[in-house]
């Protein structure tokens, strides 16, 4: 019996190393490690902060509500006071969402940044009413100041993670 001829075995082109095999690969080096980790964990924290702020549940954020009157025992004659919730001043505008016009008044707001916690991160954004207005999207660390200048047109302000938003004067 006859053997076939030898045949050496085929290669894609390109990809014939010899018979030492392929180059070693070079390890990654520190610095492209750490840069990989720290740009990972900040994309996460931003992604987060992001999410929050856009689908976060509405019903567990603080809302502006209008004051009332304690309710008294004896009925008075006296007519009862109304007051808008814009006539009230009040200290500062917490984490939560605001209508612009009824809840909180247009104008130019600042906040020192984000609260002391695990990721001391701040973001306020508008959700305007009108298609032609563009939303507005600013955020902060702890330390870093926000300045917004809000108009009716924004539609909803909306306030995550952040020292109390306050009226510049």
């Amino acid at each position: 019996m006859t053997q076939p001829p030898y045949r050496p075995p085929q290669h894609p082109p390109g990809h014939y190393y010899g018979p030492y095999g392929p180059p070693p690969k070079k390890p990654m080096g520190a610095g492209a490690i750490v840069a990989i980790v720290i740009g990972s964990l900040v994309g996460a924290i931003v992604l987060i902060g992001v999410l929050n702020a856009a689908f976060g549940d509405d019903k567990a954020k603080p809302r502006a509500t209008p004051t009332t009157r304690p309710a008294t025992s004896a009925p008075t004659l006296k007519a009862v006071e109304k007051t808008s919730p814009l006539a009230t001043k009040p200290a500062g505008y917490a984490d939560g969402d605001y209508i612009i016009g009824e809840d909180i008044p247009p104008g130019t707001y600042q906040t020192p940044g984000a609260q002391a916690g695990a990721f001391e991160f701040c973001m306020v954004s508008t959700k305007p009413t009108a298609d032609s207005v563009m939303p507005q999207l600013k955020s902060a660390n702890k330390d870093e100041r926000i300045i917004i200048t809000i108009k009716a047109e924004d539609g909803v302000l909306s306030i995550s993670g952040c020292e109390p938003l306050t009226r510049r004067k």
